[in-house]
């Protein structure tokens, strides 16, 4: 991918994860409310971290299926994965 590409990537996939934070952010934790001790609202509050966790992690087109480097078929890059693309685009163009 190159840098331009990867680089609409990281932007699109950091936009997503602060939406996702900023829901986590709007929820209400008081542990001194007793009317928060419900099932719901923690619920709530574990699939909105369970959506925002799966932002990083990479989506496999099949799972269990490698491709001929042994490597998970990728249908969708996480945020590491393209985190760990542009450090290595950028130390590229440093030492030339």
């Amino acid at each position: 991918m190159n840098k331009s590409n990867l680089k609409k990537e990281i932007k699109k996939k950091l936009d997503e994860l602060d939406v996702k934070v900023g829901k986590i952010r709007n929820t209400q934790i008081d542990a001194d409310d007793e009317a928060k001790w419900d099932y719901d609202h923690y619920s709530g509050l574990l699939s909105k971290l369970e959506e925002a966790l799966k932002l990083f992690e990479n989506k496999e087109l099949v799972p269990k299926k490698l491709d001929e480097y042994g490597d998970p078929v990728i249908s969708e890059k996480g945020i590491l994965k393209l985190l760990n693309e542009w450090h290595e685009e950028t130390s590229e163009d440093d030492d030339e």
